[in-house]
Formats: structure tokens, sequence, C-alpha cells
């Protein structure tokens, strides 16, 4: 029993921790890969998405499979294998770095402005839209941004609506016509906008969001 923890030599924890080397480096080309694959994909996801995660993960199990069974097989010892499944459980503690979104960049270039336009269209300030709505929204709902801050919303109309609860959401479209905008929420309630198609893309503080359709 003694001898399943021992090792006479730590010959037999190279491959251990050069399997751990490599699915940390796997996982960080996996999030870069994911970073950089925006939506919409739809049934495109399957190819892109879903295959190669399925692809890697059968991949991943069966070489650490292979190598904790060599190493258990020629050392007659299990703590090879113990400092790798260690090791692995600890690579995936490591937090990731954290991505910004093209809208999100924009918002934080232009905050104030972004803020501005939100308070005119709390006011009732802003002019109905003139432009041709691709949104999916009522045109009734459109706005105007104002010239000064046409940039906030220069791909779309500004959506401006309430809930029941008299609750203000606003929409602007600054790089896009549809698939990715951003989203201000005066509660922080954000599901009622952005919950499954349009989802949340990311947050970028309890008030704003970047929402991303999948399948329009």
């Amino acid at each position: 029993m003694r001898k399943l923890f021992t090792l006479d030599s730590p010959q037999p924890f190279v491959l251990p921790l050069i399997a751990v080397i490599a699915v940390a480096a796997s996982r960080q080309l996996w999030w870069l890969y994911l970073s950089a694959l925006r939506g919409p994909l739809g049934l495109f996801a399957i190819p892109c998405v879903l295959f190669p995660f399925v692809g890697i993960l059968f991949f991943s199990l069966v070489v650490v499979g292979f190598i904790a069974i060599r190493s258990m097989i020629r050392t007659k010892s299990v703590l090879p294998t113990l400092v790798m499944l260690g090791g692995i459980f600890l690579v995936f503690q490591i937090p990731l770095p954290s991505y910004d979104t093209p809208e999100k960049q924009h918002f934080l270039a232009y905050r104030a402005d972004y803020e501005a336009v939100v308070e005119m269209a709390r006011a009732g300030d802003l002019t109905p839209c003139q432009r041709s709505v691709v949104s999916g929204f009522n045109r009734y709902y459109g706005f105007e941004p104002p010239p000064t801050y046409a940039h906030v919303s220069g791909e779309n109309c500004i959506e401006v609506v309430r809930n029941d609860a008299r609750e203000l959401f606003v929409t602007f479209f600054p790089l896009e016509r549809f698939y990715h905008h951003i989203v201000y929420t005066e509660s922080g309630e954000i599901d009622a906008r952005c919950r499954y198609d349009p989802h949340v893309e990311q947050e970028i503080d309890p008030h704003w969001y970047v929402c991303e359709y999948e399948w329009n």
C-alpha cells in the first residue's frame, strides 16, 4: 500500500506534468477561439462550437486516461496520476482573461454620451425615427439620436420602451443594425429584453448590457 504513494525518482512525473501544461494551453486557445467567434451562429454553432468541443474533450480524456494507466502500470504508484489530476483541477481554477466586446469598448469610450441620451429618452425629448427600422421593433418605439450623439446609435434608431411597471429600457445600435446592441435597463432587470434570443453577451454594469441575437 505504501508503494502506491511513493516513487524512487522524479522521472515518472514528467509526462503527467506535460499533460497538465497541454490542458492549460488548450483551455487558453479554446477561450481565444470562442472570444473571436461572435454570433449570429444559429445552427452553425454545431460545426463551429459543438463538434470541436466534443472532439477536444474526447481526445483529452483519451490522452489523460492513457497517461494515468501507463503511469500506474510502469511505476506501480498512483502518485503521478494524482499529481496530474490535481494539476488539471488547478488549471481550471485559474480565471481566464476578460474580453470586452466592440460594443462594450464603444460604450466605455462614450459613456457620458450614452447616459445623456438615456436622460433625454426619460424626459421624452427624442424625435421619432425617420430611418427604415430593421431591428424587429415597431416604428412607434424608434427614436433618432440627437446629431451631437449620433454615434451612440449610428446603425439604427434607438428603441425606447417601458414595461408595465413603467421601468425604462433603451436600446442602442452603435456598430451593427441588428445582431449586437447595447441595452440600458433602469431597474437592472434585463430578462425582459435579453433572455433567450437576444441573450446577454456581456454585462457592462448592473444597468448596461451588450445583447446578441443568435437566430434572427
